[in-house]
């Protein structure tokens, strides 16, 4: 069979489907005359819809990919200068302490201690900055370790943006 014999074909085939559709499909509660394409169109707002979904997800995974690379970079630029991972430990050390003693005195009911404490903290932390302009209660900021240990920020994982289509 040849091309002008195989699209001859084909062309039969649709119209045999769409005379098919045209006097067999019943027209209750219908004005004027029932669209026979009305089939061959939701199948192809079904293919494009699908197509776009398809489109959308390779967009977000490429956001995905994004935000992977520039985390991996972040979690590398953690330890350029090699006392980084030390200061970062210290820090965490220092927090889990913290939070220790904090939720010990807000299960005593001491929780007004503190929130007094950490509005003193603001209190100095406010003098120093417009007297001095350091921070004193900000020990990376005085020592310089937040340009040098904290210059990369870790990305928040990308949302979806919201499919427009639907």
């Amino acid at each position: 069979m040849d091309d002008k014999q195989s699209l001859l074909f084909i062309l039969g085939i649709v119209i045999f489907a769409l005379l098919y559709r045209i006097t067999y499909t019943r027209i209750y509660n219908t004005e004027g005359i029932a669209d026979p394409f009305a089939g061959i169109k939701k199948f192809i707002k079904q293919i494009s819809d699908m197509v776009a979904e398809i489109l959308f997800f390779i967009c977000y995974m490429g956001e995905v990919l994004k935000w992977m690379f520039k985390t991996v970079e972040c979690m590398f630029a953690a330890f350029v200068p090699l006392y980084c991972p030390l200061i970062r430990v210290i820090d965490m050390f220092i927090s889990l302490v913290g939070f220790i003693i904090g939720s010990v005195m807000r299960v005593f009911g001491l929780g007004i201690m503190i929130d007094t404490f950490n509005s003193g903290c603001k209190g100095i932390d406010y003098l120093t900055d417009s007297a001095v302009g350091i921070k004193i209660t900000d020990w990376h900021s005085w020592m310089g370790i937040d340009k040098k240990c904290y210059k990369c920020k870790f990305p928040p994982f990308p949302k979806p943006k919201k499919n427009k289509k639907k």
